[in-house]
C-alpha cells in the first residue's frame, strides 16, 4: 500500500483496493479449482482546497430514481446505473445525484453516502439494509449515532 501511494506521489488523497474472484474461463458458475484473486490498487491526491470549498458552499444534488438492482449491499463492478446518473447530474450542473426508491426514501449517492441533517438538527441516513452499500463512512458514523431514515 505504502509503494501504491508512494509510487504515485500521493500525500493526502484516497486509496482504492477492488478484489476480484480471479480470471477464469467464462461460465456462468463458480470455478471448480482454487483460483488467485485478482486486485487492483489506485492512489490518488484529493484536492482539499477544492473540498473546503464544496464543504463551504455546499453542492448541487439532483434526485433520480432508483434503478440499480434488489442487493445494493453487494459490492460489484457493476457501477453502470450510478455512471449514467452521476453524468446526468453532471450535465444539470450539479455535483451529484441521490437515488430515490419506489417509496420516495433516498438510498445513496452515485458516487457517496447520502446524509441529510433534519430541522432538528439531526444527521439522517438511511439504514443498513440491502438497500445501500455498507460503506466505511457509514459504518464508523452509524456505529455512534443510529438514525432513521
Amino acid at each position: 500500500m505504502r509503494e501504491t501511494m508512494r509510487r504515485n506521489q500521493v500525500r493526502d488523497g484516497i486509496v482504492y483496493i477492488q478484489v476480484s474472484r480471479g480470471a477464469a474461463p467464462r461460465d456462468h458458475v463458480f470455478p471448480t479449482k482454487p483460483i488467485r484473486p485478482t486486485m487492483i490498487i489506485t492512489a490518488k491526491n484529493l484536492d482539499q482546497a477544492a473540498i473546503a470549498k464544496r464543504a463551504a458552499a455546499g453542492v448541487k444534488v439532483i434526485t433520480t430514481p432508483e434503478i440499480r438492482w434488489a442487493r445494493r449491499d453487494i459490492k460489484s463492478v457493476n457501477l453502470l446505473p450510478n455512471i449514467l446518473q452521476r453524468q446526468a447530474a453532471k450535465e444539470a450542473g450539479a455535483f451529484e445525484a441521490w437515488f430515490v426508491d419506489e417509496d420516495g426514501f433516498i438510498t445513496e449517492g452515485t458516487s457517496s453516502n447520502a446524509w441529510i441533517v433534519d430541522a432538528q438538527g439531526r444527521l439522517r441516513t438511511r439504514p443498513l439494509s440491502n438497500d445501500i452499500l455498507h460503506g466505511v463512512t457509514r459504518a464508523r458514523c452509524c456505529a455512534w449515532r443510529r438514525s432513521g431514515r
